[in-house]
């Protein structure tokens, strides 16, 4: 049971960063002058959108989690979320600080 969700995860993630990469090609600004200048900015999008939905995409697996008891430590996968936010945050304002 836990491969089957560890392979499910795996899924959506990928599936999360190909459609906030879509999403970022279909609403760039005309004067960015392609998809391909200035990359930095825009993998720090999508890596902010892909945790974003990560974290509304955890309420369901804790829901899963604590009714049929599945063997999946929320308090980990919710920590390495978080720590992943504050490392981006710190990425993107750490020198403002």
């Amino acid at each position: 049971m836990d491969a089957l969700l560890l392979v499910f995860i795996i899924i959506i993630s990928i599936l999360l960063l190909l459609v906030n990469v879509y999403i970022l090609a279909v609403y760039i600004h005309p004067d960015d002058k392609g998809f391909g200048n200035s990359i930095f900015p825009k993998i720090i999008i999508v890596l902010g959108l892909s945790l974003a939905w990560g974290q509304m995409f955890m309420v369901p697996l804790d829901v899963a989690n604590s009714r049929f008891q599945l063997f999946f430590s929320r308090k980990i996968a919710h920590l390495f979320l978080e720590e992943m936010e504050a490392g981006l945050i710190w990425t993107c304002f750490g020198k403002l600080f």
